[in-house]
Order: structure tokens, then C-alpha cells, then sequence
């Protein structure tokens, strides 16, 4: 409603208000409809990701190659090769246990850095590291223990990949901007160099914060990707109408203003805070531990960093899952404590 009375304000255009409300409105229905189609059974959510494999697999651009498109892992692997990873982790952590299904994260992480998939890898990384940082009991000293581990991983793995770059073990477009920076790499830094866009549209949001600029904003003038191109530090010669996105959160915010960004802020509230009040306890016998790490992990790097359309595309399965796999987890829980 708050995105619908941005737009009529805004006086939107037909073609973008369009997109703004079917991705706000295909989210609810996908989410509604996976959430019934995982209660029926949970094993539907492992055919669920077969299907996004052989799908994605089927449907990928087999032109181009890794040395031609720097981007070609991104675009045309990772998407049938993570729903893929995810079934044989859950197959892992059922037939084996968590540290050998926590390894088998951390190689697909490496590989995925390798082949310039940066953030696909520290995605798993952290996965892996949510996987075997699961407790008995979740104090408040436990949390901190976990988010000052958590810091101290990244940064690790941060500097390890800064100087693998440095000796040339990775070379590609996207890792030519961090060597760009002459050394001086810090985390504002690399946000810069790759999400830069978060920087644009928040300066944008910032001249309409009450109502936004409704869906899909045109850049009228070219002063915010003006920005952006000073930002990369490079002229690119695309000529984009639209104002530079790349954050499902800053997006509600530019995009429906002020209550835009509070609503979605209260619902990912919400899911998150299932996840960290029940999904750190050890509870060996939920296979899908794997997913709940990954999930958990990606949708809060996808709420900052990436694009609005994810809301329709990825947040739904996210949803779904927390909502229907969170609820049996539950009652098993109380059940172990009680």
C-alpha cells in the first residue's frame, strides 16, 4: 500500500509501476504458495531445489566461456550449481554429520572465489561457519562469542583473498577493481568496488525520505550514475535511465520512502530473529541445518546488497522455509527442554 501511494504520487510511469507492484505482490503469492507446498511434506523443499538445478541447468546461455565473460560463473554456473550443493549438504548432514557437510561448503566457497564468484564463496564460507557454531544453549555471551568469530573469519578471509589477488592467483574484471585500489584495501573500500550502487541510492533516497521516488525511479539528468561512474572511479559510456540499484532494503527506502524501508525492516526482523532464537541449537536430527545456513546467510547479504528484484525471485523460498521448517523445529525444541 505504502509502495502503491509512492507511485501514484510520484505519478509513475505505466511500464515501472508495473514492475514495482507485480515484484511486491508475486513475493506474497510465491511465498504463500511454497509455504503450502511444504507443509504438505518437507521433502518437497529437496525436490524443490532439484527442480531450480535441472531448470537452471537447462535454461543456462551456453555461449561465452570463463576467459571471454568475467562474469560467466556468475550468470551461468552458480545458479544451477548452488541448488545443487545445497541437496548434497542436506544429504551430507543426513548420512554422515555436520564437519565433513561443513567442508564440503568451504571447498564449493573456494571454488566459487577462484572463478571471481565473491560473494557466492564468502556466502558459504559463513554457511559453513553458522553450521558448526550450533550450541546446547544460546546465551547472550554465546551470541557475542559467535559475532566476534564471525568478525574475525571475514577479516581473515577478507586479507587472504586481498593477497591472493595480489599475486595474480585470480585475475578478472571484478578483481582488477580491488587491485586498482594500490594496496590501500580496506571493507568501504571493497563495498565501493563492487556495490558501489548502495552509496548512490541511499544518496538518492535521502531527497525524497517521506513518500520515495516510486518504482523504478528514472535519473533524470544522469547525476546519480554520474556518481556512481565517480565512484568506480571509471567512465563505463552506458547510458542507464534509471537510478543505480543494488539493495533490497535501501530499495524500499528509495523506492516507497521512510515506511518503505521501516515495513521491510520489521519483516526480515521478524524471519531473521526466528533463525537466531532457534536455529543456532544443536538439534542433530533436522538435516536441513545446511539450508538454514545458507538461507540465513544470503538473504541478509541479498537485504543489503542486492537487487529489488530478489524480493520476488529468492526472498519467497527464504520465507517459506523459515515459516514452515521453523514451526516443527519448534515443538521438537520445547519438547528436548521440557
Amino acid at each position: 500500500m505504502v509502495q502503491i501511494f509512492s507511485d501514484i504520487l510520484n505519478r509513475t510511469g505505466l511500464i515501472e509501476l508495473a514492475k514495482g507492484w507485480s515484484v511486491i505482490v508475486f513475493s506474497v503469492v510465491s511465498t504463500i504458495t511454497l509455504v503450502q507446498l511444504f507443509k504438505f511434506t518437507n521433502k518437497n523443499i529437496i525436490i524443490y531445489l532439484f527442480g531450480l538445478f535441472l531448470t537452471n541447468l537447462i535454461i543456462r546461455n551456453t555461449e561465452g566461456s570463463f576467459d571471454s565473460d568475467s562474469n560467466y560463473f556468475k550468470s551461468n554456473i552458480i545458479p544451477f550449481l548452488n541448488p545443487l550443493i545445497l541437496v548434497l549438504s542436506i544429504l551430507v548432514h543426513k548420512y554422515t554429520n555436520r564437519h565433513l557437510c561443513a567442508i564440503l561448503l568451504i571447498v564449493y566457497a573456494v571454488f566459487s572465489i577462484y572463478f571471481d564468484g565473491r560473494s557466492n564463496g564468502f556466502i558459504f564460507i559463513f554457511s559453513a561457519f553458522l553450521l558448526l557454531f550450533r550450541v546446547n544453549n544460546l546465551s547472550r555471551s554465546r551470541i557475542l562469542l559467535m559475532i566476534t568469530l564471525g568478525v574475525i573469519v571475514f577479516s581473515v578471509f577478507f586479507q587472504l583473498y586481498v593477497k591472493v589477488i595480489d599475486l595474480g592467483l585470480i585475475n578478472s574484471k571484478s578483481s582488477g577493481k580491488i587491485t586498482d585500489l594500490s594496496g590501500k584495501v580496506n571493507i568501504v573500500d571493497f563495498v565501493k568496488s563492487g556495490r558501489a550502487e548502495i552509496f548512490v541510492m541511499w544518496d538518492a533516497a535521502l531527497n525524497k525520505p517521506l513518500v520515495g521516488h516510486g518504482s523504478w525511479p528514472k535519473d533524470v539528468g544522469g547525476d546519480f550514475n554520474a556518481l556512481l561512474e565517480e565512484l568506480h572511479g571509471v567512465k563505463s559510456g552506458v547510458q542507464n535511465e534509471y537510478i543505480p540499484t543494488h539493495s533490497i532494503l535501501i530499495g524500499g527506502f528509495l523506492y516507497a520512502g521512510i515506511f518503505g524501508l521501516m515495513f521491510l525492516s520489521i519483516m526480515f526482523y521478524s524471519l531473521f530473529k526466528v533463525y537466531f532464537t532457534n536455529g543456532l541449537t544443536n538439534f542433530n536430527s533436522d538435516h536441513f541445518s545446511p539450508l538454514y545456513s545458507f538461507l540465513i546467510v544470503d538473504m541478509f547479504w541479498a537485504v543489503i546488497f542486492s537487487p529489488f528484484g530478489l524480493l520476488r525471485a529468492t526472498v519467497p523460498f527464504f520465507a517459506s522455509v523459515i515459516i514452515v521448517c521453523f514451526q516443527e523445529r519448534i515443538r521438537k525444541i520445547n519438547k528436548v527442554f521440557t
